[in-house]
């Protein structure tokens, strides 16, 4: 090739080369080097942790829960802090537990009562029939049987009245109850307190200088260290007793003490802005005392009386034993009365090991006093009753018993021993009457 050829071909091939450079190049701009990253690593990063197909703002959807354990939800999802009217749906108040088993906390817009027509239910709350008494069912279900106790439950207010329910199993409610509350005033603080109908009302601790006539509000009063000074019960003890003062008015009222350190019931009542003596209360049923019973009246005029009391020809026992099994009874017998002080007599009746009846060592007879003794054994002296020639009781009276006359004149004069034949009083050792 010649010289012209061969030169003519190197300048076509730096013109092509020129030409591919020239297509490629990249303008420079100002205040930009070849070492500028204008999109960060930390951008980056980011945009690589983003799932394909992610949206931005994504609609909530309200009729799905994420149900996975630990996952938050979002607001809005399936009720919660979401408006939700639940009149024109087809829930009720007989819609099984089962429904909301694992559907998290829903709250809505429902009747308490019946619902205004077939498509609009209510929850027919009992306490509600008669009024729709339009409220918020809150529901929760954070379990998935009938076995998560309050994990599953409903609770229904309405104005100031709350309603609660609970499973009994997948299939049914427990019945509605309503949590009722009032309002008092606790005047020690000047505050309002809120309390529940029907329950404790306040428990207030009160110093040892209280006194038990300042107890006069419903409420009660815990004191300590209290004193006879303090118209505290009597036998209430110096430790711990509660009050429960039940005012009709400032003037009249009633107070119910228990003891705490002290066993026992009290009560007493305020007449005119004046409290009645303490009474401690009886029992009806069979009260078992597993310490000493102690039973004192200092301080009164009357005297102390222990009564047993019952009807006519019904025996009144005292009896003492050993574990559970009699051993002695003290029995106002069941004799009938039929006038002139018969019946009710005395009786002491002794009992076996095993608590049966053995027999009646001594009975006294209440209209003649009369004593029986199934068998006597002196082990000194005894003295029978002394009478004189003009102070002898009748015969009749006392027949087959026995006397001194201390001034017979039979001779030889002096005392006698007699025994009563039922018509005069004989000289035990002539058999003759005494004189």
């Amino acid at each position: 090739m010649s010289l012209v050829a061969r030169v003519t071909a190197l300048a076509q091939t730096i013109a092509a080369d020129i030409k591919s450079l020239t297509s490629g190049k990249v303008d420079k701009v100002g205040g930009k080097g070849l070492s500028t990253e204008d999109y960060s690593t930390s951008e980056k990063n980011k945009l690589s942790g983003i799932a394909s197909g992610a949206q931005a703002n994504p609609p909530i959807q309200t009729s799905q829960l994420d149900r996975t354990i630990g996952v938050l939800m979002p607001v809005g999802a399936f009720g919660l802090g979401k408006l939700l009217d639940l009149r024109s749906s087809t829930f009720s108040g007989n819609t099984p537990p089962s429904f909301f088993f694992g559907t998290g906390t829903t709250m809505g817009f429902i009747a308490g009562g019946p619902g205004p027509n077939a498509n609009q239910l209510g929850l027919e709350i009992p306490q509600l029939i008669g009024a729709r008494n339009y409220g918020i069912l809150t529901t929760h279900g954070h379990w998935t049987d009938a076995t998560g106790g309050g994990g599953v439950q409903q609770i229904f207010t309405t104005g100031d009245r709350t309603f609660t329910r609970l499973p009994t199993s997948a299939d049914a409610w427990a019945n509605w109850r309503e949590q009722a509350y009032m309002e008092a005033v606790d005047a020690k603080a000047n505050t309002a307190v809120l309390i529940s109908a029907g329950f404790l009302v306040q428990s207030l601790s009160q110093p040892s200088g209280s006194d038990f006539n300042n107890a006069g509000s419903i409420q009660f009063e815990l004191k300590t260290g209290i004193s006879s000074t303090l118209n505290k019960p009597a036998g209430a003890g110096n430790g711990w007793v509660n009050v429960l003062g039940m005012p009709r008015d400032a003037s009249n009222g009633s107070q119910l003490a228990t003891g705490v350190t002290a066993e026992g019931v009290w009560y007493r009542r305020k007449e005119n802005a004046v409290y009645k003596d303490w009474r401690q209360l009886s029992f009806t049923d069979n009260p078992t005392f597993l310490g000493d019973a102690v039973f004192q009246r200092n301080g009164q005029a009357t005297p102390l009386l222990f009564s047993l009391m019952g009807d006519a020809g019904q025996a009144k026992t005292f009896r003492f034993g050993v574990g559970t099994q009699g051993r002695w009874d003290l029995i106002c017998n069941e004799a009938a009365e039929s006038g002139s002080n018969t019946g009710s007599n005395f009786v002491i009746a002794s009992r076996s090991d095993t608590g049966a009846y053995v027999r009646i060592p001594l009975s006294i007879d209440r209209a003649s006093g009369v004593t029986t003794l199934s068998g006597l054994v002196m082990n000194g002296p005894s003295r029978v009753a002394q009478y004189t020639l003009t102070t002898l009781p009748s015969a009749s009276a006392y027949n087959g018993h026995e006397i001194d006359v201390t001034n017979a004149t039979v001779s030889p004069a002096g005392p006698k021993r007699c025994r009563s034949n039922g018509t005069n009083w004989l000289i035990l050792n002539t058999n003759t009457p005494v004189s």
